[in-house]
């Protein structure tokens, strides 16, 4: 986390962009790194390595969701307590800051919850794509851009998503079972590629 938040720094203040190329690139370093790991590892444990770095939650129980449930709610708490401050910080830095929000440290404050957040899923689950993307950005559409409503409506349907997805992947090639992590990135893909599409006709036009 450390590493992305230097990378992603201009001029000493992070960008979206630059942020998201950013955990692309690093991303990509890491799961490199544990792929060298997992051939390492007793042959007995591949397969499950495998399915871990795919995405499945075959092997949660209610012993584990109630070990992390408490982690989890609080971090998401957390991160709603700060929806008035998000949205205001929609508004640019400098803005933000003429308003009394001290917007370095709300941006340090949200990488750090975030990315001890996802640390708890990933452990557990894998590493499953596209749904903390995919679904905010459908709802910013829907119902706009203040994260006092955002925040709570991501976490609810990206759950509700997840729970669709992990159907579809028990079922879709039964007995077989598809990673769920395949499925999101089945579905996450082609969103953004017809987003990208989109924009470059608009850009074009």
């Amino acid at each position: 986390m450390i590493v992305l938040y230097q990378l992603s720094k201009v001029q000493g203040r992070i960008r979206p962009e630059t942020l998201v190329l950013a955990g692309v690139i690093l991303n990509g370093t890491l799961t490199a790194g544990i792929m060298i790991l997992t051939t390492y590892l007793d042959p007995s444990r591949f397969v499950g390595r495998i399915m871990w770095l795919m995405g499945n939650l075959g092997s949660l129980d209610l012993g584990t969701l109630s070990l992390i449930g408490p982690f989890l709610l609080a971090g998401m708490g957390l991160l709603c307590l700060q929806g008035h401050r998000l949205t205001v910080m929609t508004l640019g830095p400098d803005t933000a800051q003429s308003l009394g929000i001290r917007a370095e440290l709300v941006t340090r404050a949200g990488l750090v919850v975030s990315a001890l957040l996802i640390a708890v899923v990933v452990s557990v689950s894998g590493m499953i794509g596209f749904v903390g993307i995919v679904i905010p950005h459908i709802l910013r559409r829907l119902i706009g851009s203040d994260y006092r409503l955002l925040l709570p409506a991501s976490v609810l349907s990206g759950a509700i998503f997840l729970i669709i997805a992990d159907t579809i992947a028990r079922v879709a090639l039964s007995p077989t079972e598809v990673p769920v992590g395949l499925v999101t990135a089945l579905c996450g893909g082609p969103f953004f590629l017809s987003l990208l599409t989109k924009r470059r006709k608009m850009g074009t036009a």
